[in-house]
C-alpha cells in the first residue's frame, strides 16, 4: 500500500488541439497517463468516443463566442456575459453543446453577427475586460479520495471524468490519498512512530488491500472486488468549468457558505483557488476568486 498526496493540476487548453485535450481527459477513466499530444492517435480516440456515444467527453473542450445576434441566448445553453447592449456580448460553452447548434453559427459565419474566438484571443480580451474572465473555462485534474470526489461531483455542472474502479484495478498496490488529519510520514507509520489512530488506520487499510488482492486472485473482476475498497482510496477526477462555476463550487466546498464542507475538500479546493488566481495573474487579468 502507498499513501499519496492530494494534488491539483491545471490542464490548459492553450497550445493543444481540442482532440488532444479531450483525449487526455478521457484517458483518466482508464488510469492511463497522458504524455505528449499525438494528433493522429488523439483524433482516433475522440472519433471512437463519438461513435460509441460518449459525447459527454466533448464537454471538456471550450468554445468562446462574440455575438451581435438578437435572442442569441435562446440558441445555446451557455455561460454568458452581456455588454451594455441587451443582446450583444460574449459567451462560452462546450463542444458538445456547440455541436447541437452548429447550424446557427454556420448560417451567420459570413454576416459578422457571430464570431468564434480562440482560447488565446479570448484571454487577451480578458486582460482588457477582467469581468470576461468569469466565462473562461478551466480544466483541473484533481487527485483526491473517492469520498471527496463524491462531494465535489454533487455540486458540479456535470463535466466530469473520473478514474474507473471497474476497469482500473489496484492489483499492483492500493493507493490511499492522504487524509487531512494524517501528518506522520508513511515510513514512521509503518514503524509505529506515529499517533495511535494513524497506525490503526494504516493497519486496517493494509489488511483491506490484502483482501482485495485475494479476491482478484480468486478470479473476481475489479468491478466486483471494488466493493471493499476504502473511501480514502485515491482517485483522479477531471472537471472543466467556467471560472464563474468554479467560484460557485469554491463557495460551497472551500468557503462553507451553505454549511461546513469536509476538510479533505478544503485541501484540494484551496489548491484550485490558488491555481486560478495564479493563472489570472500570469495573463495580466485583474480577477481573483
Amino acid at each position: 500500500m502507498k499513501i499519496i498526496e492530494p494534488k491539483v493540476e491545471l490542464l490548459s487548453e492553450l497550445n493543444i488541439s481540442p482532440e488532444s485535450h479531450i483525449a487526455r481527459c478521457a484517458r483518466v477513466c482508464y488510469g492511463k497517463e497522458y504524455k505528449e499530444p499525438n494528433q493522429e492517435a488523439d483524433k482516433k480516440m475522440v472519433d471512437g468516443l463519438i461513435k460509441r456515444g460518449h459525447l459527454s467527453m466533448l464537454r471538456h473542450s471550450s468554445i468562446y463566442v462574440y455575438n451581435r445576434l438578437k435572442d442569441f441566448a435562446q440558441y445555446i445553453n451557455a455561460s454568458a456575459y452581456w455588454s451594455n447592449y441587451r443582446y450583444y456580448g460574449y459567451a462560452s460553452t462546450n463542444l458538445q453543446e456547440f455541436n447541437n447548434v452548429k447550424h446557427i453559427f454556420e448560417n451567420h459565419k459570413d454576416d459578422g453577427l457571430i464570431e468564434i474566438f480562440s482560447n488565446k484571443l479570448f484571454l487577451e480580451n480578458c486582460s482588457k475586460v477582467s469581468e470576461l474572465f468569469k466565462l473562461y473555462r478551466m480544466t483541473f485534474c484533481i487527485t483526491t479520495q473517492i469520498s471527496t470526489s463524491r462531494e465535489l461531483n454533487r455540486v458540479s455542472p456535470n463535466a466530469i471524468v473520473e478514474r474507473s474502479t471497474r476497469f482500473c484495478s489496484s492489483e499492483d498496490g492500493l493507493e490511499i490519498c492522504r487524509p487531512w488529519w494524517m501528518f506522520s510520514s508513511e515510513e514512521n507509520i509503518v514503524n509505529g512512530h506515529c499517533l495511535p489512530n494513524e497506525f490503526l488506520y494504516y493497519d486496517i487499510t493494509s489488511r483491506t488491500e490484502n483482501y482485495y488482492e485475494a479476491l482478484l486472485g480468486q478470479g473476481m473482476k475489479p468491478e466486483d472486488a471494488r466493493g471493499i475498497l476504502p473511501l480514502d482510496t485515491a482517485t483522479k477526477v477531471v472537471y472543466t468549468y467556467s471560472v464563474q462555476e468554479w467560484k460557485h463550487i469554491l463557495d460551497l466546498r472551500l468557503y462553507d457558505k451553505t454549511g461546513k464542507a469536509h476538510p479533505n475538500c478544503h485541501v484540494v479546493m484551496q489548491m484550485v483557488k490558488d491555481r486560478i488566481n495564479e493563472f489570472a495573474k500570469e495573463y495580466n487579468i485583474d480577477f481573483q476568486v
